[in-house]
């Protein structure tokens, strides 16, 4: 009765649960943790963390290292070392690149770095927003779980494009 349990599905906070209107809390949870923050997103070409959507509003800056969708693990080396050039300039560095961002989250926090692997979030937030009741797919969004979505409009592609500063593909 002690012992604190923790959630392994942090970032999975909409689709599989139950109770999904607990989920609006949570996300407001994971939005405090960037608000006023420099962020660094480090994701998957096409997964596009936060565009499209009011995720990272809070956030006063936004930059991203894009890595591969597939096998990021086979870039790891040269992905960590982007991170870590970069990282002095921000206060948290999001991780949105499968299994590999477990990994980095580890190593990046051994390092000093404030990591986090953030999974789907941004895929269980546009979820939630739709309030689907099954996963599908999201416009300029990859996921493997549900495909590729379509392609995003010019206005937010723009910006996204504005926010990259470095590509390890």
């Amino acid at each position: 009765m002690d012992y604190v349990y923790l959630d392994s599905q942090i970032s999975r906070i909409y689709i599989n649960r139950r109770r999904k209107e607990d989920s609006i809390r949570y996300f407001d949870l994971w939005k405090a943790l960037w608000q006023g923050e420099r962020i660094l997103v480090v994701e998957g070409d096409n997964t596009r963390f936060g565009v499209g959507n009011d995720l990272m509003d809070g956030a006063s800056m936004v930059n991203r290292i894009i890595g591969p969708s597939r096998d990021a693990y086979a870039r790891y080396e040269e992905i960590y070392d982007s991170i870590i050039d970069h990282a002095k300039d921000y206060d948290l560095v999001l991780l949105a690149l499968g299994p590999t961002a477990t990994v980095l989250a580890k190593d990046l926090s051994d390092a000093g770095i404030w990591a986090i692997d953030s999974g789907n979030l941004d895929l269980e937030y546009e979820w939630s927003m739709r309030k689907t009741r099954k996963k599908v797919p999201i416009a300029g969004k990859d996921s493997p779980e549900v495909g590729r979505g379509m392609p995003v409009a010019s206005k937010q592609e723009k910006a996204y494009d504005e926010q990259i500063i470095d590509k390890v593909l």
